[in-house]
């Protein structure tokens, strides 16, 4: 890594941010009761990272988890984590791709795919993995981010300069005619917009995090960089989320009946 010049990747990967899905631990627990998820489920998780989707799975319903990523030292540090909170047992982290699975066709009750098919090379290939390895009846769970609003280019420039990769500008009618498929019927469509931070929030949020971070091996002016790049970084994405939002789609493996002709809408009194 060139410390001079850290990316937002490098900068997590020393300071050990967890890495959640949109919305956090209340998506998980939405969709685990969404799903109706038992502690005899078997879930996939792909793009696990540091592991907390699976970690928190394992921790409130005790189900299977097979949680698979394609970064190494992530999945290290998701062990890591897994274990010192005693939530091991159930989970299997394994180095895989989400375009080529290894796992049997219909083996899993869930999966869980998070905001992760946007990183993805071949999106097609990953869609038909996560429904060859889902068994009937089973669901599918996607968190797409996506534009409301066109982004600021320079923003956008700034954003995938920081996580090292390209971000395609995408829209929530993109990803639902994406996961709509003739064997993927819609179970559940929820759409949130993410709350604005104040500064001061954000930089209690740095504290936090640099100081329960080891960086030890880094001299004074190192150190210094790295807490002056976080903030930086916190503060760029949180220009970037305003025009963004997220939707928890929820899909299920053709039960085999007809869809259902007369559907409803909640009432806003």
């Amino acid at each position: 890594m060139d410390i001079e010049e850290p990316n937002y990747m490098d900068i997590i990967g020393i300071v050990n941010e967890t890495n959640r899905p949109p919305g956090g631990i209340e998506s998980v627990t939405e969709a685990a009761q969404r799903t109706l998820l038992t502690v005899d489920d078997e879930v996939l998780e792909v793009g696990t990272s540091t592991g907390f989707t699976a970690i928190e799975l394992s921790r409130l319903i005790g189900c299977s988890v097979t949680a698979i990523d394609i970064n190494e030292e992530s999945l290290t540090e998701a062990q890591r984590r897994a274990k010192n909170l005693n939530a091991d047992e159930n989970i299997s982290f394994e180095q895989e791709d989400a375009t080529n699975l290894p796992y049997d066709d219909e083996t899993f009750d869930v999966v869980f795919v998070g905001n992760v098919t946007s990183y993805v090379g071949d999106t097609e290939a990953a869609l038909e993995e996560y429904r060859r390895v889902l068994r009937s009846g089973g669901f599918l769970v996607a968190l797409p981010m996506y534009y409301v609003r066109q982004p600021d280019e320079e923003l956008l420039a700034d954003v995938r300069d920081a996580i090292g990769t390209h971000i395609d500008v995408t829209t929530r009618d993109h990803w639902r005619e994406f996961f709509d498929r003739s064997d993927l019927r819609l179970y559940h469509d929820s759409e949130y917009e993410f709350d604005f931070a104040p500064e001061s929030a954000v930089e209690a949020y740095a504290d936090e995090i640099l100081e329960q971070s080891d960086l030890s091996e880094f001299d004074r002016d190192d150190r210094e960089l790295i807490n002056e790049t976080y903030r930086e970084y916190l503060l760029l994405f949180r220009e970037n989320l305003q025009p963004l939002r997220y939707s928890l789609l929820i899909y299920r493996e053709d039960p085999g009946y007809e869809a259902e002709l007369f559907t409803n809408s909640p009432v806003n009194n």
